[in-house]
């Protein structure tokens, strides 16, 4: 039923076999495309701050529990890509002000990789390469070669600034 929905209420372009969890939201539902046997487990969250933004997930790409998938810039999880629980990936940009007009950067993940738990990929990245594994709870800043492996989330004091105020 979940699926007869995509594909015929919201206009997603479904494949065969497609897997669909329950509490699924989605946004800009024109702009998605699930191919042959990929799969969205429960409470994914699909989303895009601009019109031309596109999500593509290839065949087999599994996108599991509670993955948040920003796709304002467009985002392609290639064949085979797996996305474990939790994890966030981001395509938009709004800089150091919240409210500024957002900036987007396309994003495709190779064939094979695999992006651990809670990991989070920021919209600097334009390339996780075929077959590499970003290590659980990673923040990914930089693109990614093909069969690397990247772990590890630390921060760093880039500008001292001075505290915000409400303006």
């Amino acid at each position: 039923m979940r699926v007869y929905a995509f594909r015929h209420v919201h206009g997603v372009e479904v494949g065969r076999g497609v897997f669909l969890g329950p509490g699924i939201s989605l946004v800009k539902p024109g702009n998605v495309t699930l191919c042959d046997r990929s799969s969205l487990a429960a409470g994914v969250s699909l989303w895009s701050e601009s019109e031309e933004g596109r999500l593509r997930l290839g065949h087999g790409a599994q996108v599991n529990r509670d993955v948040y998938l920003d796709f304002s810039g467009g985002l392609t999880l290639e064949r085979d890509v797996l996305v474990s629980a939790g994890a966030i990936i981001y395509t938009h940009d709004h800089g150091r002000d919240p409210r500024s007009e957002p900036t987007f950067s396309e994003l495709v993940v190779g064939e094979g990789a695999w992006v651990g738990v809670r990991a989070i990929v920021l919209p600097s990245v334009n390339y996780i390469g075929r077959g590499a594994v970003i290590g659980a709870g990673a923040v990914v800043t930089c693109d990614i070669p093909d069969g690397a492996t990247y772990v590890g989330a630390k921060g760093r004091l880039i500008e001292p600034g001075q505290a915000r105020t409400g303006e």
